[in-house]
């Protein structure tokens, strides 16, 4: 039987080790305070280091979202439009076990002349609640068509992206449907390095006798394209262009079937579409073209492809039936917001919750011009 001697001892003993270790546990709070950094100098030089490995190449070199080991965007200081592209596509929340971080974060590119650059549909990429503070602009786009009438893309060109209008063998200030034209196709082959985004609209290059014969045209194209700048064709072309050949003429409507999802093109695997007009595409040496839609006898009715950075798209025609709809122009110009270079007002924070928020920012090579890298992280 314990005695009143042995109990007393037993409670002596708890008390005095529950106090030991409760002086032990003050201790090292003290001793982690005292030589732990402040938080806001912490997230500041996270920030950096994350900024750091933001502007590297990432490892493997050629990372893709199935192989990353650690995300980098550019190479000697130029943003590579493959990797940003690869980034835009990944969760923000599952990228962070590929960066030196644990903290919320967003990152920008931002023009010293237009502001907060609008790529791939969004102003920034990170989590979410971050917004276009104001409106959103084109300054960089331009439309061209070789026909008068048939023009669907012409307003979604002119008022949502402020393109300037080129029409076959118009002069500057000739009116197009109630459009005032920058002139003609040789203009525009003229004025081609001005452009980051050019809008083909059944531009029929094999019918028109201009300056340039086909092959210089297809020369002129391939190597801005090369340049970063993004290209979209609807309706036929009849000739080959930017590593694509598009075949000289189809008759009739044709039935197409989605085969492939792509981030670019609004639409879901196995849907189906009428094209009013059945014109298609073949690769003919582009980077990694990849067929969305095919018609019943196999050939390609919507397709994207790259020529180095730059990106093109192809739409077999912008009329067609599509769910109730008798024209596509809605799924276009998801397809635009997605290649097209926009630019927002600025970044709307006012949602965010935060004790801590610091900036980094870097200047980077993009489109080739000398451009902001900026990275907000908070906690």
């Amino acid at each position: 039987m314990q005695t009143r001697k042995g109990q007393t001892w037993s409670i002596d003993y708890t008390i005095g080790l529950l106090l030991f270790l409760f002086a032990i546990v003050i201790g090292l709070k003290i001793i982690f305070n005292t030589f732990q950094e402040p938080t806001y100098e912490y997230l500041g030089k996270n920030a950096y280091t994350l900024m750091d490995q933001f502007t590297g190449e990432g490892y493997p070199y050629s990372w893709t979202k199935d192989d990353v080991l650690r995300i980098g965007l550019t190479t000697k200081n130029t943003v590579n439009i493959t990797k940003l592209n690869t980034l835009y596509g990944m969760d923000p929340q599952a990228t962070r076990k590929y960066l030196p971080t644990r903290h919320t974060y967003y990152l920008f590119l931002e023009d010293k002349d237009f502001g907060i650059i609008y790529y791939n549909a969004t102003c920034g990429y990170g989590t979410s609640g971050i917004t276009n503070n104001g409106t959103l602009s084109y300054h960089a786009v331009a439309y061209y068509t070789s026909q008068a009438t048939e023009v669907n893309l012409l307003p979604l060109a002119s008022m949502t992206y402020a393109a300037d209008i080129y029409h076959r063998n118009s002069l500057p200030g000739d009116m197009i449907n109630g459009y005032a034209a920058a002139g003609g196709l040789d203009n525009l082959t003229d004025h081609l390095s001005s452009y980051d985004t050019i809008i083909l609209e059944y531009p029929s290059f094999s019918t028109y006798t201009g300056k340039l014969n086909m092959t210089e045209l297809d020369v002129l194209f391939t190597s801005w394209q090369q340049d970063g700048n993004n290209l979209f064709i609807t309706g036929h072309v009849g000739t080959n262009l930017t590593g694509v050949n598009f075949p000289e003429s189809e008759d009739g409507a044709g039935n197409a079937t989605i085969m492939n999802e792509h981030d670019y093109v609004p639409f879901l695997e196995e849907e189906s579409i009428i094209f009013a007009r059945k014109y298609s595409l073949s690769p003919n040496g582009a980077d990694d073209f990849f067929w969305i839609a095919n018609y019943t006898n196999g050939r390609f009715a919507i397709a994207s492809w790259k020529n180095h950075d730059g990106i093109g798209v192809y739409y077999s025609y912008p009329l067609a039936a599509y769910d109730i709809q008798n024209n596509i122009t809605h799924q276009i110009n998801s397809t635009l917001q997605k290649i097209a270079l926009g630019y927002c007002e600025g970044l709307d924070l006012s949602a965010l919750s935060f004790d801590n928020f610091v900036i980094a920012k870097r200047f980077v090579i993009f489109n080739k011009k000398i451009t902001t890298l900026g990275l907000y992280v908070w906690e």
